[in-house]
């Protein structure tokens, strides 16, 4: 019995050998066409991240010094003053330059947290899943991952203005002392400034504020996202939320609120907080000859940081800005 003829190719290995050069002679031609932009984009990618990781530090040194001086200012004024009944006034304005200061750090905050997020994955494996209870679980991770980053950044965002706050309102105090206060009277007056006195007193309080800045580094937002993500979960499963739940602007915050109280008891409740954002040894970061008066600081800080009313104005803030999402 006869047999069909095999239909052979000889070019197809030719081909196979040959694709490989002709995608990078492609890529050639395109990249020679897209010269420059590509060097632009080259550049402008470089000089971020150069920007990122080299002058952002040394940038907001000064800053933060340029600040503090702003405050002291504000201490000499009064005592030029004689006193004036402003009480109220010198409230709000150090409110003022903690809140500029916590503004400046919010880019680098929202950054790290957003590294420990995976709510694209997670949309793409609810796409890949092969069958209906894949596809269950892999939404039910989906929708546990968006609560925790909502919720996340609803926690990150006010426990960074009330850490800066605490800290500016402690400078502020040791600014105004009876001492201080001498010093900027005499100083208003004509007298010489005691420079090197001033220098040291500024970077004892810039070495205190630097210390409260736990939460902006890789490991505060890894905490902070850990925290966040098993608390949504539970939360999640607790309301019964699936596929076909309705979910309105009340339900939606109400959901928020639960998953931020849930960190907050992880967190700050229960006098956690000084544990979690000022534990012991903290001020070892600074140098020896201010040590002893950052400790000093950072311990006033950490009463303030275990305080029920800390808690419970964090938790009022925090619950106001998940019913206004």
């Amino acid at each position: 019995r006869s047999r069909a003829p095999r239909l052979r190719w000889p070019h197809a290995r030719g081909c196979a050998r040959i694709a490989p050069g002709m995608v990078l002679s492609r890529l050639w031609n395109f990249a020679k066409r897209h010269r420059k932009k590509l060097i632009f984009s080259g550049v402008f990618a470089g000089g971020a991240y150069l920007t990122w990781r080299v002058l952002l530090p040394r940038i907001q040194e000064p800053l933060l010094q340029r600040l503090l001086k702003e405050l002291a200012k504000s201490v000499e004024g009064e005592a030029a003053e004689g006193g004036a009944d402003n009480k109220r006034e010198r409230f709000e304005h150090k409110q003022r330059v903690a809140d500029s200061h916590a503004r400046k750090k919010l880019g680098a905050l929202r950054a790290l947290l957003n590294d420990h997020f995976e709510e694209e994955a997670c949309a793409a494996r609810v796409k890949d899943a092969p069958d209906r209870e894949a596809k269950l679980a892999a939404y039910k991770a989906l929708q546990a991952e968006c609560i925790a980053k909502a919720a996340a950044a609803v926690f990150a965002l006010h426990l960074t203005f009330l850490l800066h706050r605490v800290g500016f309102n402690i400078v502020g105090r040791e600014l105004n002392s009876p001492s201080a206060t001498a010093i900027a009277g005499a100083v208003a007056n004509g007298a010489a400034p005691a420079v090197a006195a001033d220098v040291a007193e500024a970077d004892v309080h810039a070495a205190f504020l630097q210390a409260l800045d736990r939460l902006r580094t890789e490991a505060g937002a890894k905490r902070v996202a850990e925290a966040a993500r098993k608390a949504a979960s539970a939360c999640a499963d607790a309301a019964e939320l699936a596929p076909q739940t309705k979910m309105g602007k009340e339900e939606l915050a109400k959901l928020l609120g639960e998953t931020c109280r849930a960190i907050d008891a992880e967190l700050l409740a229960s006098a956690r907080g000084a544990a979690a954002w000022l534990p012991d040894g903290v001020e070892e970061a600074a140098p020896a000859a201010q040590r002893a008066e950052v400790k000093r600081l950072l311990d006033e800080a950490r009463d303030y940081l275990d305080s029920p009313q800390l808690l419970q104005v964090f938790q009022a803030t925090t619950g106001a800005a998940a019913h206004r999402l």
